[in-house]
C-alpha cells in the first residue's frame, strides 16, 4: 500500500514537474508544424535548461525557423547547436541573469569579453582579430564593456593602454590612474595620435632589423619583447567631421583611419565605442578595419544594418549584445562591474 502511495505521488510530482512541462510544451510545437523531432534529455545548464532533440527525418534547418515561436512559448531566449553527430540538436532555454565580472587570466594580445549562455569565457586574440568596435545607444552597456574589457588588461599587466575620452563626464575615473596616458582633449589627443603613428614607424624598424614579419614573431625572439598597446577612444564620432574648416578634428581623423589601417602588425590596437552608427562616421572602408564588434542596442534598423548588416540590434534589452568575430556570431549578457568590483579585483592583484 505505501509502495502504491509512493508512486502515485512520485507520478503527479512528474506531471507537475519542469522537465514535464517542457516536454509537453516542445511536443506540442513538433505536432503543429508537423515536425518529426523527439525530446530525449532535459538538464539545467549555467543560465538556464538544455534539451537534447532527435531530429528524425527533418533535419536541422527547419529548426532554425521556430526560435520566435519556442522563444514566446518559454519567455526567455533560445540559442540552437547541431550536434557534430548531425542527427540530433542541443537547444539552450536562456533565462538571463547577473553575473559578477571575475578576472581572467590572459596574455596581452587576448581581451576578455564576458561570458556566453553556457558559462564559458568569451575571448578573442587581438593577433587574429584586430580592432574592437564596441556600438549601442546611451545606457545600453558599452561603457560597462569597455570597462571590463580594460580591468582585465589592467590586471594582467601585459600592455600599455591609452585612452582618448573627450566626453565632459569622465566614465573612467577609478582606471585613469593605471593609464599610460590620457587625453582629454582634442590637441593632446592628436598628439598621441602622432606619438603612436611614432611608435609602429619604430618597432617596423626593429621587426626590419631582427627579420620578424610581426609583433608575434619578434615577441618569441629570445630576450626580445614588446608590450602590446591599446589605444582606446571613448566615442569615435568625437573624433569625426565633415567640415574641413574644422582642421584640429579633421587631423585627428585622418591619424586615426591611419592608425587602425596599419597598426595591427606591430601589436597596436584600437577599441572604440560609438553611439552614431550612420554611414556617414562609421563608413564601409573605417568599418571592415574592426575585425571584432560588440554591437549592443540600436533604435533604428538602419543603425543596426550599419553595425551587423541585419535588423537583429533594434531595441535589444540592456546588456544585451552580440559578438561578431571572423566566423563567431553569438549572443551574451555584459557581466556587471563597478567601482567595488574594480578595487577587489586590483587589491587582489
Amino acid at each position: 500500500m505505501l509502495a502504491e502511495i509512493i508512486c502515485i505521488f512520485s507520478g503527479l510530482y512528474y506531471l507537475t514537474s519542469d522537465k514535464y512541462i517542457i516536454n509537453f510544451k516542445f511536443n506540442k510545437i513538433f505536432k503543429k508544424y508537423d515536425l518529426d523531432y523527439s525530446v530525449y534529455s532535459i538538464s539545467k545548464t549555467y543560465y538556464d535548461k538544455q534539451i537534447k532533440i532527435k531530429l528524425g527525418f527533418t533535419g536541422y534547418d527547419k529548426l532554425l525557423i521556430l526560435k520566435d515561436v519556442i522563444e514566446c512559448a518559454f519567455n526567455c531566449d533560445v540559442q540552437f547547436i547541431h550536434d557534430k553527430n548531425k542527427s540530433t540538436a542541443t537547444i539552450y532555454l536562456i533565462k538571463l541573469k547577473d553575473i559578477d565580472y571575475c578576472p581572467s587570466v590572459l596574455d596581452g594580445n587576448f581581451i576578455y569579453i564576458s561570458n556566453d549562455y553556457q558559462g564559458k569565457e568569451l575571448i578573442i586574440d587581438m593577433n587574429k582579430s584586430p580592432h574592437v568596435l564596441c556600438s549601442g545607444n546611451v545606457g545600453t552597456g558599452k561603457t560597462e564593456e569597455i570597462k571590463i574589457i580594460l580591468t582585465n588588461l589592467i590586471y594582467n599587466k601585459h600592455s600599455l593602454i591609452y585612452m582618448a575620452d573627450l566626453s565632459l563626464v569622465n566614465d573612467y575615473n577609478i582606471l585613469c590612474s593605471t593609464f599610460t596616458e590620457y587625453c582629454r582633449s582634442l590637441e593632446t589627443s592628436e598628439q598621441l595620435f602622432k606619438n603612436l603613428l611614432n611608435e609602429y614607424e619604430y618597432r617596423l624598424k626593429l621587426f626590419t632589423k631582427y627579420k620578424c614579419k610581426n609583433i608575434i614573431e619578434y615577441n618569441s625572439l629570445e630576450n626580445m619583447y614588446l608590450k602590446y598597446i591599446y589605444l582606446v577612444l571613448d566615442e569615435f564620432a568625437d573624433f569625426f567631421t565633415s567640415s574641413k574648416k574644422d582642421i584640429l578634428k579633421q587631423s585627428c581623423n585622418e591619424l586615426l583611419r591611419e592608425l587602425i589601417r596599419k597598426s595591427r602588425k606591430v601589436g597596436i590596437f584600437v577599441i572604440c565605442g560609438i553611439q552614431q552608427t550612420n554611414s556617414n562616421i562609421l563608413d564601409t572602408n573605417i568599418k571592415c578595419c574592426f575585425c571584432t564588434k560588440i554591437c549592443f542596442s540600436q533604435n533604428s534598423n538602419t543603425n543596426s544594418i550599419n553595425v551587423c548588416d541585419t535588423g537583429e540590434l533594434l531595441n535589444l534589452e540592456n546588456r544585451k549584445a552580440l559578438l561578431i568575430s571572423n566566423t563567431q556570431r553569438e549572443y551574451f549578457k555584459t557581466s556587471t562591474i563597478n567601482n567595488q568590483i574594480i578595487n577587489t579585483v586590483f587589491n587582489c592583484n
